[in-house]
């Protein structure tokens, strides 16, 4: 769930988020600090401010050093595998799809949905923190089959794509109180701090339109207008409304 970090924000984001390791001279932690170019704090002399990401037991998580006991994870631990694509997702992306590409990805939440309704799906994030924990998240599991990992800018990398996307599914931030989410509020706060709300999410259905061989689905708040022209159609969810951007319709 984000896109479009200038290198303002994105050395803000930087600032805020520091590896924590579990003892002196932890070599992975250091290898992953070095890589994301974040400070690196130890357990008995945490210091720094801001969030900490931790290499766990099953990948990245991200921790607040004011609420140490929870955590926050990618969203491929869940023992529920198969899901129907008799719903109003499903019926946005409609039929004979076989590949998604989740242009939005925060925190994996939908793209492993979509992985669980049997579609095969690229998904793209631009943060490289969260890039991070999605690939930490699927390395070695059975999503790997089904599940490929991006790390950049949507807007370039929709392009770059071959073949081109059947379908391109974006979900971006909404920045509203009112804004329904699976997230917990917890983990919504936390996404807003890493990557803000989205302000250029009109120019990214724009380049989704394009590079898209059959359709957009964009995913927005019931109460919300749509996210720049007027959509084809809609499918209703009870929390959320699927708008559908047909290709050749613009």
């Amino acid at each position: 769930m984000m896109r479009f970090v200038d290198s303002q924000k994105t050395d803000q984001t930087k600032k805020q988020v520091s590896v924590r390791s579990r003892y002196p001279h932890d070599s992975p932690s250091e290898a992953l600090a070095e890589q994301l170019g974040l400070s690196l704090v130890t357990e008995d002399q945490p210091g720094g401010s801001g969030l900490w990401l931790e290499i766990g037991d099953r990948g990245l998580v991200l921790r607040d050093p004011l609420e140490p006991r929870r955590v926050i994870s990618t969203a491929f631990d869940s023992k529920r595998w198969q899901v129907s694509r008799r719903n109003p997702l499903g019926r946005a992306i409609g039929r004979g799809v076989e590949g998604v590409v989740d242009a939005t990805a925060g925190l994996g939440g939908d793209a492993a949905l979509l992985v669980r309704m049997g579609y095969r799906v690229v998904a793209i994030e631009r943060s490289s923190i969260l890039g991070a924990m999605l690939s930490g998240g699927v390395r070695g599991t059975k999503w790997e089959e089904r599940l490929t990992i991006l790390t950049g800018d949507s807007m370039t990398l929709l392009a770059t794509l071959n073949p081109s996307p059947e379908v391109i599914y974006l979900d971006p931030m909404y920045p509203s109180k009112r804004r329904p989410s699976a997230l917990s509020k917890k983990s919504l706060r936390v996404l807003r701090a890493l990557v803000g709300d989205d302000p250029d999410a009109d120019q990214l259905l724009l380049a989704a339109r394009e590079a898209a061989s059959r359709r957009v689905v964009v995913k927005r708040p019931t109460h919300a207008p749509p996210l720049g022209a007027k959509p084809d159609f809609y499918h209703q969810g009870k929390m959320a409304r699927y708008d559908v951007y047909l290709r050749g319709a613009f």
